[in-house]
């Protein structure tokens, strides 16, 4: 029995080892303590398993064999509840695509065939929410910006992308090292933080202004301390305060109506709120730009909420407002 369980631990860490990079059967032999012919049966038996070996001749080291990441299927067991939380994390990720993207709808296709005796319920939402996104327009750019990320991502590969900013019409081209890939539940998009090679710094692109992809050979390594959920921990969305700048103060005051809303749910780790005399409630946050909750106050309507601070934010909500009277004959 000990023997069964050594050689299903040295199964599970030669998969990892494999997926990382080529091996020659005498390199692993040397790393677990074994004979090559070990390892040749336990290739052999990875095989059978479902794992996709790949294998090349290499005319210094002999033959190498590694895993093919695109066709590798991770084998994960859950129970109904985590199942339960990754339907509700799929639908939520179908929700946010607004084209088709062929990845994301075998990912969720995929998530649902285990889940097929144990819990079809669930199984069949999961396959309607791949379907939603299937049945979706694809962008072809899109998707291969997907693509090509997902892949620079795994294997800490630069890529060289043309940017078209929000502010531009015309696309500039740059190197980027990508660190993380975030959603923004609010814009209903993507985000790419990494080290940008014009500016020389950490920045954020939106994946959808990316107008074209291009893999490069060259690696990066990812700083050690690097935390992208400290990083965002002062955004409000995407955007934290870069260095010499301050973060800014938000203080907004909500109406009665709609202040038992606000403090049932928690919106930023430096969120503090109080009563107001008439039943609102005061919402304060410290978040590196204001300007990324101009859509969150908005959703509330002018009438139920009023900004405080900071001053630019209010006297930008104030010509708003009146602008609303002007343009409805008030």
């Amino acid at each position: 029995m000990a023997g069964s369980t050594e050689t299903l631990e040295r199964l599970e860490e030669m998969e990892r080892m494999l997926m990382r990079h080529p091996w020659t059967t005498t390199e692993l032999a040397c790393e677990f303590g074994v004979d090559p012919a070990t390892i040749f049966r336990n290739i052999a038996l990875l095989e059978g398993m479902g794992s996709p070996i790949e294998k090349e001749q290499d005319r210094r080291k002999g033959r190498r064999y590694w895993i093919d990441k695109d066709r590798f299927l991770n084998r994960v067991r859950v129970t109904t509840h985590e199942a339960t939380a990754l339907y509700l994390a799929a639908r939520l990720l179908s929700r946010m695509i607004d084209t088709g993207n062929r990845f994301v709808a075998s990912a969720l296709g995929k998530l649902a065939e285990p889940l097929e005796v144990t819990a079809p319920l669930l199984s069949k939402h999961m396959r309607q929410a791949a379907r939603a996104v299937h049945v979706q327009p694809e962008d072809t750019i899109e998707v291969e910006v997907f693509r090509m990320l997902a892949l620079a991502w795994s294997e800490n590969r630069k890529v060289r992308i043309a940017y078209r900013s929000i502010q531009s019409s015309i696309a500039a081209e740059r190197v980027l090292s990508p660190y993380y890939i975030e959603p923004v539940e609010a814009e209903q998009a993507f985000y790419v933080l990494g080290h940008d090679s014009q500016s020389d710094r950490l920045r954020t692109f939106k994946l959808d202004r990316i107008t074209a992809i291009e893999l490069l050979p060259d690696r990066f390594q990812i700083p050690d301390d690097f935390d992208p959920l400290d990083q965002l921990r002062s955004a409000w969305g995407i955007m934290w305060a870069d260095e010499g700048r301050a973060q800014e103060r938000v203080i907004l005051h909500f109406a009665p109506d709609i202040a038992r809303e606000i403090k049932e749910r928690y919106w930023h780790p430096t969120q503090r709120l109080a009563d107001l005399p008439d039943g609102g409630c005061r919402f304060e946050v410290t978040v590196g730009h204001a300007s990324e909750l101009r859509r969150w106050i908005r959703r509330w309507g002018l009438h139920h909420v009023e900004v405080i601070e900071p001053r630019w934010l209010r006297d930008e909500f104030l010509a708003e407002a009146r602008a609303a009277v002007a343009r409805y004959g008030g």
